[in-house]
This record gives structure tokens, C-alpha cells and sequence, in this order.
């Protein structure tokens, strides 16, 4: 039996999705001090601002790379 392709997202995805929300008009290359900032002052729910806290302390060079972190962290 074949398994079959959904269309709905991970919840991994989901939460790189929504925190880039909270960090429109960030320039990149991005610090950890800055993104976690950046989302505070866009109002950042506690669930988003912890997913960032508990990212390495390094800059990230796009939201790319961020998003992909943000997503090895929370399989963790």
C-alpha cells in the first residue's frame, strides 16, 4: 500500500509560518536578541516568543535559516 500525500501542513510548519509573521521589516542577518525583540514588538504570542528563546545564540542569515532552526528545535 502507497502512502498518500496530504496537503496539511506539519505543526513544525505551522510554527515557522507564524513566527515570520511576527518578524516582518527584520533585516537579515539577524541576531537572537534581535528576532526575539523584533516578535515581542509585533505582539508575539508566549508560545511563539518561547519557540525563539530556545533557539541557538548566533546570528541567522535569513528567514530561511531561521525557519529551519526554529523547526530542528521544536522536534527536540
Amino acid at each position: 500500500m502507497r502512502a498518500v500525500a496530504t496537503s496539511k501542513p506539519s505543526s513544525r510548519g505551522v510554527m515557522a509560518f507564524r513566527i515570520q509573521k511576527y518578524l516582518s521589516g527584520l533585516h537579515y542577518p539577524a541576531l537572537k536578541p534581535q528576532i526575539v525583540d523584533r516578535a515581542r514588538e509585533l505582539g508575539a504570542d508566549p508560545h511563539i516568543l518561547h519557540a525563539l528563546l530556545r533557539l541557538p545564540d548566533r546570528a541567522y542569515e535569513s528567514p530561511v535559516v531561521l525557519s529551519c532552526e526554529v523547526g530542528r528545535q521544536s522536534a527536540r
